[in-house]
């Protein structure tokens, strides 16, 4: 049977690889291994903490963070008991988008670090519905009772679970397909942006359209991101993971992503046309000379064969890419239509 939500794929997919490495994420000097299973305690631990919250399917969050490891798991337990995530990148995305928030009236934010917060205390004071403020590093002190850690966050959760395992595995069987899973807000070049929403209907249908193109994925490859915006190409295309079963990992910045890549040696990287241009450029930069197709897999850990991309970029990237026989595989469909 085809999962119909987010959380039956997840399920799934848990069920099917249990304890086969998911994902590697950068500890210190190493390597933290995060099993399928690890992978899962960690959403509903996330998942625990905000129905003891009460929050509610109605209910919406919204996320601004790049797309690292820990913001993935929010947005997917949220998303397991029915909230609508609102993704925003910039800040101030944030306070041009600011009247269009206020009547979406999200009842948490999920911020990436506590800088973040200071930058946007003064809009805040404007959202007197928001009763929890999520740091996803280790947040200073503050002031403001709303904020929390997301270690605190999942400690607190995990230690709830297994009392309220039944009632979250409820809720998240009553998520009805049609109901929305993401909130993007696309410039309508006014002064506040449009909303376009993604049901997990449509992003499971998308997932499975572009399955054909994606055959070649298999449990032994390693995928590689670096994603740091908030389009549906940036925030969706890492359940392609999950929804192929291979093995990836993520970078939290750009420098993480050079530093990682050559150690990780992934064989399949996920960027969007802008994202691998300025990869590329940068790479090209860091050099000091022309770059040759050689040079540019060595640089790229030198096992890279697939490039999964929104939409196919300019001639000069396309051309040293395929030149270093990287093929690169388009899924228009993960773009805001």
């Amino acid at each position: 049977m085809k999962p119909s939500t987010i959380n039956e794929l997840i399920n799934k997919q848990v069920k099917k690889y249990s304890n086969k490495l998911l994902y590697q994420k950068r500890d210190g000097w190493s390597w933290k291994q995060i099993t399928w299973l690890d992978f899962d305690s960690e959403i509903k631990s996330i998942a625990s903490f905000f129905f003891e919250e009460g929050l509610n399917p109605e209910d919406k969050s919204l996320i601004i963070s790049p797309n690292t490891l820990e913001c993935f798991y929010f947005t997917l337990a949220l998303n397991s008991l029915g909230v609508s995530n609102i993704f925003s990148t910039e800040y101030e995305e944030f306070k041009n988008n600011i009247e269009t928030i206020s009547k979406l009236k999200p009842k948490l934010i999920i911020l990436d670090k506590y800088e973040s917060l200071e930058s946007i205390s003064n809009q805040l004071e404007e959202l007197d519905f928001i009763k929890k403020i999520i740091i996803l590093d280790d947040p200073q002190k503050s002031a403001d009772k709303r904020v929390v850690s997301y270690k605190f966050v999942v400690k607190i959760g995990f230690l709830k679970l297994k009392k309220i395992k039944d009632e979250l595995k409820t809720r998240a069987d009553q998520i009805n397909p049609d109901s929305i899973s993401g909130i993007f807000l696309k410039s309508n070049g006014k002064s506040k942006s449009d909303i376009v929403e993604w049901s997990h209907k449509k992003i499971l249908n998308s997932l499975e359209s572009n399955s054909e193109k994606l055959k070649f994925m298999t449990i032994e490859d390693q995928s590689y991101s670096c994603l740091l915006y908030s389009t549906p190409f940036d925030k969706l295309v890492n359940l392609i993971t999950l929804y192929n079963g291979c093995r990836s990992a993520i970078a939290e910045s750009y420098s993480d992503f050079y530093r990682d890549i050559r150690e990780l040696k992934p064989t399949i990287l996920y960027d969007s046309k802008n994202g691998i241009e300025n990869k590329i450029s940068e790479i090209k930069s860091r050099t000091g000379h022309d770059l040759d197709p050689k040079s540019l897999k060595i640089s790229l850990g030198n096992r890279i064969k697939h490039l999964v991309t929104d939409i196919k970029p300019n001639k000069y990237t396309n051309d040293i890419l395929s030149e270093a026989g990287i093929e690169i595989i388009e899924l228009p469909e993960l773009m805001i239509n």
